[in-house]
């Protein structure tokens, strides 16, 4: 199943209770089906795209937490001594 996919037809019973095994956090409803529900698939996926010609690459890194304080001390909310 792909987001945007519809199911047309189930017939089950209904659950609620913990997502997790764990005794915290919250509960959601699950559907048990009885019988095999009939999916609606309105969102096929895309044919895999072809690779482009030569020998690019490309790479990226998140630096935004490398620096948190202006040279004046302050950080971005105007705070001080927090560096």
């Amino acid at each position: 199943m792909r987001a945007g996919d519809a199911v047309a037809d189930i017939t089950g019973a209904i659950d609620y209770g913990l997502a997790t095994s764990t005794t915290s956090g919250a509960g959601s409803y699950k559907i048990h089906p009885t019988a095999a529900p009939v999916i609606a698939r309105s969102n096929p996926r895309k044919a895999a795209p072809e690779l482009p010609a030569g020998n690019v690459r490309v790479a990226s890194a998140k630096v935004m937490n490398f620096f948190t304080t202006f040279t004046d001390g302050t950080n971005a909310a105007g705070e001080t001594g927090k560096g």
